[in-house]
């Protein structure tokens, strides 16, 4: 994955329920599990993979290497675009209506 690559949602439906994530999309419901939806919470579409990365590193450098939040990362977001949830583009991609497809 290119980690300096900027990930944005594709859907704006999604709510917090006990602490998990969930979103609706055309291709249905679907549950986050706590990992992914720590990750699910930093995509604001500014971040590169790479910050998010890093943020999460931050807050959880004592349960987790670099190297494990890397891949936690990677595979979260894998799993979104794989699922439509998520665009990965560059920078100077974003038009600003990108939150409204």
């Amino acid at each position: 994955m290119e980690i300096n690559k900027i990930p944005t949602l594709k859907t704006i439906c999604w709510k917090i329920t006990d602490g998990y994530v969930i979103v609706d999309s055309a291709r249905g419901h679907f549950i986050l599990n706590d990992t992914s939806s720590i990750v699910w919470k930093c995509i604001d579409g500014r971040k590169t993979v790479a910050d998010i990365i890093r943020e999460i590193h931050v807050k959880h450098s004592e349960e987790n290497t670099l190297a494990q939040i890397e891949e936690i990362v990677c595979e979260a977001i894998t799993s979104y675009m794989e699922n439509d949830l998520v665009l990965l583009c560059e920078d100077d991609d974003l038009d600003g209506w990108l939150q409204y497809e």
